[in-house]
């Protein structure tokens, strides 16, 4: 009976087994390509649809996170302008400087403190301050030095330039003043293009530097023609003064030299701090109309030579709105402003050395401070 029983066990265990083979789906994976137009794998030699495993389904996707997504903060706008009387806003400057609120990023006080202190806007942004630095400190002690050796009434003669040591003077004098204007500038342009993005063509200091030497852009009807203007200025000048003598019978090697040195100075230093700082500040920051910003820098270009004769005045206000004008034609690139400039301020001495007389020539008389040991 025993063996009955197990004999009964034994058979339903055997069929309950085959009963759940035929029901469960067969794991034998054919190592066969899928075949085309089956859409899966080809069945192996005695094995059915039915049978067959189906392909591995994909993973399941990812919980979905219902929690709002947190979006980027925006970044900051630049703006590349601003339109007349519309005043550019206090916004971030970028990378090297916070609001334009702060002192140390503003475009007014900063570029203020780098005329009494040469190249401290470049120290502050991070920039090779140094040859600003050294060339005013040179200019300023060599300035204060030969100011001792001219005396009040030789700075107001009228033959001044014509006097070797109001030469020397000057020349000291434009290398502090230069260094100080393209300091100015360069600080000023650092913030207005680099920082802020303004969408114009404010020449680099280093193409400042070398913009008198354009002759290319000499045969530009813009640039010739106010030189031409120059030359007929001097030649009616230097006739009213030589009442028929020659030309040049006083003039000197050091009078050519120092004629190109402060043409050079003036040219550079000057279009950089008026034009390309001053009046594109009262445009670009304030929202000034441009003829506006011009007649105001072209007024203060006046003054600053501190000649108020009308005609002096007259002409030199004259000059700096045309030199306005050109640079704002230009998108406030400064080359043919700075050619107009040097090249007419070299025709101009030019002219006034052809008329002076040895009578205008006072004796060379400089000598080296004691060096105390």
């Amino acid at each position: 009976m025993t063996c009955g029983v197990v004999m009964v066990v034994a058979s339903l265990w055997a069929s309950a087994a085959v009963a759940e083979t035929a029901r469960a789906p067969s794991r034998h994976v054919s190592l066969l390509a899928d075949g085309p137009g089956t859409g899966g794998a080809t069945p192996s030699w005695g094995e059915t649809e039915a049978s067959r495993e189906p392909a591995l389904s994909p993973p399941p996707p990812p919980p979905v996170n219902d929690a709002p997504a947190i979006a980027p903060a925006p970044a900051p706008s630049r703006p590349s302008a601003v339109g007349p009387g519309e005043r550019l806003p206090l916004i971030g400057e970028g990378r090297r400087c916070g609001t334009l609120a702060q002192p140390t990023c503003s475009l007014f006080w900063l570029p203020l403190a780098s005329f009494l202190v040469p190249g401290l806007g470049q120290f502050v942004d991070d920039r090779p301050g140094w040859p600003y630095l050294l060339a005013g400190a040179a200019g300023f002690t060599g300035m204060v030095w030969l100011s001792t050796k001219v005396t009040p009434a030789e700075l107001a003669s009228e033959t001044a330039y014509y006097n070797p040591k109001v030469q020397a003077l000057l020349a000291v004098s434009e290398v502090w003043q230069t260094s100080a204007f393209l300091s100015i500038y360069e600080t000023y342009r650092a913030r207005m293009v680099d920082d802020l993005g303004l969408t114009t063509k404010h020449s680099p200091v280093s193409e400042v530097l070398v913009a008198p030497a354009r002759l290319d852009r000499m045969a530009r009807p813009s640039v010739f023609l106010p030189l031409l203007a120059s030359v007929g200025l001097g030649i009616v000048g230097a006739q009213a003064q030589l009442n028929g003598r020659p030309a040049f019978t006083a003039y000197r090697p050091p009078d050519a030299a120092f004629t190109a040195g402060i043409a050079y100075a003036a040219g550079t230093g000057e279009e950089a701090v008026f034009r390309g700082f001053f009046m594109s500040y009262l445009e670009h920051r304030w929202g000034w109309y441009p003829w506006l910003a011009n007649g105001a820098q072209a007024v203060a270009f006046g003054l600053a030579h501190g000649d108020v004769s009308p005609f002096g005045l007259g002409v030199r206000i004259l000059l700096g709105g045309y030199l306005g004008w050109v640079t704002q034609a230009n998108d406030y690139e400064l080359i043919d402003a700075i050619l107009i400039h040097t090249w007419w301020d070299v025709l101009q001495f030019t002219a006034a050395f052809a008329a002076a007389t040895p009578a205008d020539r006072p004796t060379l008389y400089l000598r080296l401070p004691p060096i105390p040991f």
